[in-house]
């Protein structure tokens, strides 16, 4: 009677125990397995907006023989480089300041919109009109979504909020920051981070140290580490968006990077960390280069970095961490 009284009693404690630690196994092994599908999933998808892009680009090259302007770099030989000021499109406005973008902004303008393809049937320097032959031409990439654009809403110069879109008129007021007037909006890969944009018309292997006229080595690096030196996150004209609103997550960063820079990351700002990263683009016996004060061995000349696509473009995103180099999705992969 009384064993038969004992076995209605309900679980032991040891069975309990046992019971919630396969549970709590379970569970750690499901929350991993998700973490690991949405990192794959976000992989992925960055990896197909990068090659949406990369067709885009090649259509644009059948037409106009170049790829379109990032904005860092001089557009022929012989010309000054704009440094950081971006490059020029649109009519100027009050006072004669012509617009002007860099980085996806640039492709943005290029590849979202129509454009007007110029060519010759004859000689290009005569004079006769008859001989230019103009075509409409694009855009070539129309599948963005508000979930590819930094700030999928823009505030309009009359204070009504509207839906972006890379087509809006960009000879307007609207949508232009007044100091400097450059185009903020970029676009973000499936981690929330603007994509970065090199066009790469020449490079002296011979020479890497000297000044390449179309690729300076050490534009997107975190050299200097101040945005106002045009370096690291300087490249990117959405830095409001970058400093308040980019994801930067402490188990993201804490990568197998040089002793001790996990640690000196971890004690960065947001607007601190921004500023720190490191081109992909590294040659073979490359060392990290640290931000200032972030190492007392330092790193390697920047000259040890060079394009991957000599003659053509470089077109990456950031990747799990934003931090390391080493898991970038390059357009070269």
């Amino acid at each position: 009677m009384r064993s038969a009284r004992r076995a209605r009693g309900g679980f032991t404690l040891v069975e309990m125990l046992v019971v919630v630690g396969i549970l709590v196994v379970l569970t750690s092994l499901l929350i991993v397995g998700l973490r690991t599908s949405v990192e794959k999933a976000k992989n992925q998808n960055t990896k197909a907006l990068i090659g949406r892009i990369k067709t885009a680009l090649e259509s644009y090259h059948a037409d106009f023989r170049d790829y379109p302007p990032d904005g860092y770099d001089a557009e022929r030989v012989g010309e000054a480089l704009p440094h950081v000021d971006g490059v020029f499109v649109g009519i100027p406005v009050a006072g004669g300041q012509p617009r002007r973008l860099k980085a996806t902004a640039s492709l943005m303008y290029f590849l979202c919109r129509p454009l007007v393809s110029l060519s010759f049937r004859g000689d290009a320097s005569s004079g006769d009109p008859r001989n230019r032959v103009y075509k409409s031409v694009g855009p070539y990439l129309e599948e963005l979504s508000e979930s590819n654009f930094s700030r999928p809403q823009a505030t309009r110069s009359d204070g009504s909020v509207v839906a972006f879109r890379p087509d809006f008129p960009w000879i307007a007021n609207d949508f232009w920051d007044a100091p400097g007037n450059m185009r903020l909006c970029e676009i973000i890969d499936a981690y929330g981070r603007p994509l970065c944009y090199d066009r790469v018309r020449a490079f002296d292997r011979a020479s890497p140290g000297a000044t390449n006229v179309f690729f300076q080595p050490d534009r997107f690096q975190n050299t200097g580490g101040a945005a106002t030196s045009g370096k690291g996150y300087g490249v990117h004209p959405d830095t409001v968006y970058m400093e308040n609103s980019m994801p930067l997550f402490d188990e993201d960063e804490a990568y197998r990077g040089p002793d001790g820079y996990a640690e000196f990351v971890a004690g960065l700002s947001q607007v601190d960390r921004v500023r720190y990263h490191n081109d992909p683009r590294f040659v073979p016996n490359y060392v990290y280069v640290y931000p200032t004060g972030g190492s007392s061995t330092g790193g390697t000349s920047t000259s040890q970095l060079e394009p991957k696509y000599i003659g053509g473009y470089d077109l990456w995103s950031y990747g799990r961490s934003y931090m390391d180099p080493t898991d970038d999705i390059g357009s070269w992969e």
